[in-house]
């Protein structure tokens, strides 16, 4: 039984480290910590009734099972559940970690998942500058005629692991759990420096949706730590980056400047590739397909097929090209559950509000998957779905964190 406890928190501490990106690994680790689970004696599944949290989670996941018996492609739908299949296991393999684990425990669980983060950070920054120079040599030899330059380091030629996004996302979380231990026993030597290196990697990765979490986590942590000399280098930091991404990269400066300029003029071109103007033609053409069928959705899965229909109807040939999804979990849940799903998923989310009263982390992970929730399907990715099933199962538990 010992030996059991011991590898089951080895597997979840590793599945912590191999979170941000590497491949299939997680979903390897997560089928570990359920077949040692299974094993595992004392485990309270009462414990599922009692902590609504991960109740709402498995019954959305029921609500997705549901749908597949509407859903015209069968399929798809087993596609999606086999994506979401996570929000089923996780809660259930988690329950004797909530039950069992010490504070020891659960710090090195963030201490893994930071080193993990940090890891992946090098790793992305490191192959940007091989390639960087690797162009310059073949430039320079006559071998290559394009030259990215410095955009090597930015969006997706930097975050080659995941979608800028989701990566800035991961960042923005490991951020809260450093901020959350400075000043205390567990805080690290490089803590600090490496808060710099997150805040420069999510600058670099011009995500939007990580910028504002960007803003909200530092915005939250610096008025409780009152670090405001953190704050002065960050700022610094960040003012230094900017100015010089707005010189050198065209590319980044245009992903800052059109959002403002889709909002001021409202003129949005129908064959528009460009990441805002392509996603307002996106949510503009699910809330129609959503009102068709508002109650149950299109089934599990078939969101996505109905969307596509649209874009053909509406004329956005660009979007539908890349066979975009509705770039908004909401709106995307909507299409495929209808407001059955919604319900279920705004529960979620009001739960883990309630239960993060005592938990500042649990209220960190609530605020950053709301924030991305609104510009990501992030539901229709392993690499979200895992980030939102294993961290609302590891914080959902109601002590004080």
């Amino acid at each position: 039984m010992k030996h059991l406890s011991y590898y089951y928190f080895v597997a979840i501490f590793l599945l912590a480290f191999v979170l941000p990106g590497y491949f299939r690994l997680p979903a390897m680790l997560i089928i570990s910590v359920a077949i040692i689970a299974l094993f595992l004696k004392k485990i309270d599944y009462k414990y599922l009734l009692e902590n609504k949290l991960l109740l709402y989670i498995v019954l959305f996941y029921c609500a997705h099972l549901i749908g597949t018996t509407y859903a015209a492609e069968k399929s798809q739908s087993f596609f999606d559940l086999e994506v979401k299949l996570s929000l089923l296991v996780l809660p259930f393999s988690l329950i004797y970690y909530n039950s069992n684990k010490s504070e020891i425990q659960q710090n090195k669980l963030y201490g893994f998942y930071i080193y993990g983060c940090t890891i992946t950070v090098l790793f992305c920054l490191i192959n940007a500058a091989w390639c960087f120079i690797d162009e310059k040599i073949k430039i320079h030899n006559g071998l290559y005629n394009l030259n990215y330059g410095i955009n090597f380091f930015l969006t997706s030629r930097l975050s080659t692991l995941m979608h800028p996004s989701y990566f800035a996302m991961y960042l923005s979380l490991a951020l809260a759990l450093i901020f959350n231990r400075l000043g205390t026993a567990n805080e690290k030597r490089f803590d600090k420096l490496t808060i710099l290196l997150y805040v420069l990697t999510i600058i670099l990765l011009a995500s939007k949706s990580g910028l504002i979490s960007l803003f909200a986590v530092f915005s939250y942590h610096i008025h409780i730590t009152k670090n405001y000399k953190l704050l002065f280098y960050s700022i610094l930091l960040s003012s230094f980056s900017f100015i010089l991404l707005m010189f050198f990269s065209p590319e980044f400066y245009n992903r800052l400047k059109q959002p403002a300029v889709t909002i001021t003029t409202n003129q949005i071109n129908p064959s528009s590739i460009e990441s805002t103007s392509a996603r307002v033609l996106c949510w503009k053409s699910a809330i129609e397909v959503y009102l068709k069928k508002p109650i149950l959705g299109f089934g599990t899965g078939n969101g996505n097929i109905a969307l596509l229909h649209q874009y053909e109807k509406n004329g956005y040939k660009a979007v539908l090209e890349k066979k975009l999804n509705a770039h908004n979990q909401y709106l995307q849940t909507g299409l495929s559950n209808g407001l059955v799903g919604i319900v279920f998923l705004l529960l979620i989310f009001l739960q883990a509000y309630i239960q993060s009263k005592n938990n500042i982390l649990l209220f960190n992970v609530t605020f950053i998957l709301a924030i991305n929730f609104l510009f990501e399907s992030m539901l229709e990715t392993q690499s979200g779905v895992i980030f939102f099933a294993f961290w609302f199962s590891v914080l959902s538990d109601n002590k004080k964190s």
